[in-house]
């Protein structure tokens, strides 16, 4: 909103500058056009490079009304590493492997998991691969799936929704000042479903993602529970 709000000042001062000469004429100085603002494709907005590592801090918030008012808060810090290239990534959390995504020309999917079998970890496929972002997200601004479930709870991902059906929706940019920086972000919010009906909303998220970066912040709804990851460090490579 920032850049549209500059071009609109812009764009004022030279028409009453222009407009009010010293020769009385109101025609208006010829003035060179402003560069088209441009939108960042989905698949930037991932941060999607070899060897990068995002630090979070991640704030639990459980609050009850009874028997008691009791509000508790638990902080706690997370590390996603991110490998690969071309169009097959590999998403680790704490250094366990957790899911691969493939980037295709329109889409990003997640499109397997890990799991650890007899010692070793071991690569599962999805057979029907979800939607995690799309490249033109002004044009499709929406989007729905399933993503499947598997035992392994020690390896879900900080923004997969494993065992849920979702809703997911782009809502505009906003500027979050987080513990890494200053970020103009783009915002998505997604609902979880328990069945394919959609009919009661099971927890609430929004993520935003800042171009080049990644994820920079998170927040989880359900229940009881809040949870907010807030980006406090990103190491390696950058785009």
């Amino acid at each position: 909103m920032a850049k549209y709000s500059l071009y609109i000042i812009m764009m004022l001062t030279v028409a009453l500058v222009g407009g009010c000469g010293e020769d009385g004429n109101n025609n208006p100085a010829p003035t060179s056009s402003a560069p088209p603002v441009t939108t960042p494709d989905g698949i930037s907005l991932l941060g999607l490079s070899d060897g990068r590592v995002l630090s979070y801090l991640v704030t639990d918030t459980v609050t009850l009304l009874y028997p008691t008012y009791i509000v508790d808060v638990a902080t706690s810090s997370l590390n996603v590493t991110i490998s690969g290239a071309n169009q097959d990534w590999q998403i680790k959390r704490d250094s366990i492997p957790v899911v691969n995504i493939k980037v295709t020309a329109n889409t990003v999917l997640f499109n397997g998991y890990w799991q650890n079998v007899n010692g070793q970890d071991s690569l599962f496929y999805f057979s029907v691969p979800s939607i995690t972002m799309v490249k033109d997200f002004e044009e499709t601004s929406s989007w729905e799936g399933y993503c499947p479930s598997f035992a392994d709870s020690a390896r879900v991902f900080y923004s997969t929704y494993f065992g849920f059906y979702f809703t997911k929706k782009y809502t505009g940019t906003e500027r979050l000042y987080l513990p890494a920086g200053e970020f103009d972000a783009y915002r998505f919010d997604i609902q979880l479903f328990d069945s394919e009906q959609k009919k009661d909303v099971v927890i609430n998220l929004s993520e935003h993602y800042a171009p080049g970066v990644g994820l920079v912040q998170l927040t989880l709804r359900g229940g009881a529970l809040i949870r907010t990851l807030s980006l406090i460090d990103v190491s390696g490579p950058v785009n």
